[in-house]
């Protein structure tokens, strides 16, 4: 589990212990990992481990593979981050981090861990994306694109892994109430509304364990509806609209 310090990532790692699961949590923050494994552990009785890794740096990512020593029966990649603002305007740093975290890191531990279960014949990946990756977003223009990768990966890999016995199911959320926005730098005005993360996760494993959506799944009609608009919208018109909305006031 990715990302599990707080918001989804804090809710996989829940939900999936309270359905009988050990759980490996990781993330930069120690404080608020180990925190969040002694819950976990309180409640539920299963066994959890708290791995601190930062998965923007590839030395991160190779760190948490070589303490990963025995292959586990589901993956999720839940990290990532945004930022808002002109594309133009943001540090490189965090430019990069961003693409390294939402994708490199993704990639690398999908297609490692994702060998062994094809050799092992069984297993789940569960990568989350995003609605916002079905479209081009200004002013989340890096956010939106490394989404937009994860969705065509994932996908992929899905139709690749499936033959082997193991799922690759790709999670796309909407707004959710999470600190993401906070942590973004999404104005107020946007922030504060969406899905509680505790129903998206649970819709998202029941969907997950059912097998009922294939290989993707989009939280909530209005937004599995919004992804079908954009989509059949001419991208000039429903981009320009976009950056009229989310443009910086």
């Amino acid at each position: 589990m990715t990302g599990a310090s707080a918001g989804i990532g804090a809710e996989y790692a829940r939900q999936l212990a309270r359905r009988g699961c050990d759980v490996i949590l990781v993330a930069r923050r120690a404080d608020r990992l180990e925190t969040l494994a002694r819950e976990i552990g309180t409640e539920t009785g299963r066994k959890v481990t708290a791995i601190t890794a930062d998965l923007a740096d590839p030395r991160g990512v190779r760190s948490l593979l070589d303490q990963i020593t025995t292959l586990p029966d589901m993956l999720v990649n839940n990290a990532g981050r945004g930022a808002y603002g002109p594309a133009v305007e943001a540090p490189m740093e965090t430019v990069l981090g961003m693409v390294r975290l939402n994708t490199e890191a993704l990639t690398v531990l999908s297609l490692e861990l994702g060998r062994k279960m094809a050799a092992r014949g069984s297993g789940c990946i569960l990568n989350v994306a995003s609605t916002i990756g079905y479209q081009p977003v200004p002013y989340f223009a890096v956010y939106a694109a490394t989404k937009a990768y994860v969705l065509s990966f994932s996908e992929a890999l899905a139709a690749e892994l499936y033959p082997k016995g193991v799922r690759v199911f790709t999670v796309s959320p909407g707004a959710t109430q999470s600190e993401f926005g906070a942590v973004a730098g999404v104005p107020a005005a946007f922030a504060g509304f969406g899905a509680p993360a505790a129903a998206l996760v649970r819709r998202s494993l029941d969907a997950c364990e059912r097998q009922v959506w294939g290989d993707s799944y989009i939280d909530g009609a209005l937004n599995r509806a919004g992804t079908v608009i954009s989509q059949l919208t001419p991208s000039f018109l429903l981009t320009h609209f976009t950056a009229g909305l989310l443009r910086p006031r």
